[in-house]
């Protein structure tokens, strides 16, 4: 019998309350409208951008469904993601350069290829962890490793680019730009990419390719080197984008409205715990510092920052849009990734805050047609703009990339990351309004399987409370970083215990 996916429900006010309503109607409104489910129908698998026949509705856009499936490994979810995968394998197709790269979408029906590098590393980063859940013998498992390790694979595609340049040159909204035509060497882009050879390093290991997965990682590494050798500012932020020829930024691109002040260059943080878990220590340190005075200098922008200030808007474009608008994705959502991965817990509160609760209560005279009062949204206006700018939907709600990114917000809030292989790292991350979790069900791969587990943790005034138990497998290490403290289990099938609240670090094994 099928194992039921994972939930989260938090605990605490109002906030706890609507978020975990949130994330429930949206992830089954997703699954219901957008994903394509009908065992018979030929496009079993596909995922609509938008439902009900707004913006982008019968186009599958590769970095959304990509994101989507990461969510879906995640969470457990692993029927409706094996779905997924079949059909973006089956869809992409080799370029001219004979490499199965992923094209910025495909209309419902047609399949293609393209050059957009986030999306193809979306893809190639979901199709990885799902590898992960997948069992052994699970004939899907194979699949993925021959499509990610194969001669015309989008893995083969990046390392063949990266054998005669030192960055990687891609197009679409995280190339150039929105509306920005042409290939151009992107931050974002270019750090998704360096996490997809992460990925594929692992998974050459695990395949008993050690010569490929050290091939892979040298790369992945060369890449990171050459994206701070050429798109970081003269502040020590990151740069948008630079030309392939010259390598030189074109202030026309970086300067234009759209990228002026753009909130997704966040992204670079935010997605290495796509990989590299919850814990921004085991991040490169270069990278990391570069992204946290990138975050300050995105903070300090006046416009954003009198937003926030007022109610927890975090502006996602500072010149377009006269900076009232953000989504749950490339703007608020990004940037409550990053605080939380940064530990600004202070600004977490507020923008998870406003997130919540702007879902549920949208703006005055802001009309969302949606099912549910419950489901993400792609478009929040600033309540600073109502009678100076018309209020659009947009895609709407349910728009995929809208509904997983919050997910993912979720995920770090629970701090629950097996990444690291057989080990299983509680790192809770509560601000204001969120008073603990349960999660059921949990899927967590452990030693070649998946260990399905409850989770309890619980903030008080006297302390903290942490219960853990699995299905009655064993868990071979569980470690809780938790008030200060740094608690390692090993042999676990069972965890209870409470921490009083006092600080300190205290690191140790106990058997389980």
């Amino acid at each position: 019998m099928a194992h039921p996916p994972g939930r989260l429900e938090f605990h605490g006010g109002e906030t706890a309350r609507l978020f975990t309503l949130e994330l429930n109607a949206s992830l089954e409104g997703v699954l219901r409208k957008n994903l394509v489910r009908n065992e018979a129908d030929s496009m079993r698998g596909f995922v609509h951008a938008s439902v009900d026949g707004r913006p982008w509705s019968g186009t599958s856009w590769s970095r959304d469904t990509g994101v989507l499936l990461r969510e879906l490994a995640l969470w457990g979810h692993l029927r409706e993601a094996s779905r997924v995968a079949e059909r973006l394998m089956a869809l992409v197709r080799p370029n001219a350069a004979g490499y199965r790269m992923f094209p910025e979408r495909f209309a419902f029906g047609e399949a293609g290829s393209g050059e957009e590098l986030d999306g193809t590393a979306a893809v190639g980063i979901g199709l990885f962890l799902l590898w992960r859940r997948l069992p052994e013998h699970d004939p899907l498992r194979a699949a993925i490793a021959r499509f990610l390790l194969g001669p015309d694979s989008p893995i083969a595609g990046l390392q063949a680019m990266l054998e005669s340049r030192p960055l990687l040159a891609g197009s679409g909204e995280f190339g150039g730009g929105c509306y920005i035509e042409g290939l151009h060497c992107n931050s974002v882009q270019n750090q998704y990419a360096a996490l997809a050879l992460d990925a594929a390093a692992r998974l050459a290991g695990a395949a008993g390719d050690p010569d490929r997965s050290v091939r892979l990682d040298g790369q992945a590494r060369r890449l990171r080197q050459a994206i701070r050798t050429y798109l970081v500012e003269p502040d020590g932020t990151w740069r948008w984008t630079v030309e392939p020829g010259s390598l030189e930024p074109d202030p026309a691109v970086n300067g234009a409205p759209i990228n002026a002040g753009f909130g997704g260059i966040l992204g670079i943080l935010a997605y290495q715990a796509d990989l590299h878990g919850v814990d921004p220590r085991a991040y490169d340190r270069q990278d990391l510092a570069i992204s946290r005075r990138t975050f300050r200098k995105l903070a300090a922008q006046p416009v954003r920052k009198a937003l926030f200030e007022a109610d927890g808007f975090w502006t996602q474009f500072e010149a377009a849009f006269d900076g009232f608008l953000t989504s749950p994705s490339y703007g608020q959502g990004y940037a409550l990734q990053s605080m939380l991965l940064l530990d600004r817990m202070d600004l977490a509160a507020r923008a998870l805050g406003y997130l919540v609760h702007e879902t549920a209560h949208p703006v005055e005279g802001y009309r969302i047609d949606r099912e549910s009062p419950y489901w993400f949204y792609e478009r929040f206006h600033a309540r600073a703009a109502r009678g100076r700018m018309d209020f659009d939907q947009g895609c709407g709600a349910l728009n995929v990339v809208c509904v997983a990114e919050p997910l993912k917000v979720a995920r770090l809030v629970a701090g629950l990351d097996d990444h690291r292989e057989d080990v299983l790292s509680v790192r809770p991350r509560l601000p204001d309004g969120l008073d603990g979790y349960t999660a059921t069900d949990w899927p967590v791969a452990s030693a070649g399987r998946v260990v399905r587990c409850r989770v309890d943790f619980r903030r008080g005034a006297s302390g903290m409370a942490f219960d853990l138990e699995t299905d009655g497998s064993v868990l071979p290490r569980v470690e809780l970083i938790a008030g200060g403290r740094r608690i390692r289990f090993t042999g676990t099938r069972r965890i209870a215990m409470e921490l009083d609240g006092s600080p300190g670090e205290r690191e140790g094994d106990r058997n389980g």
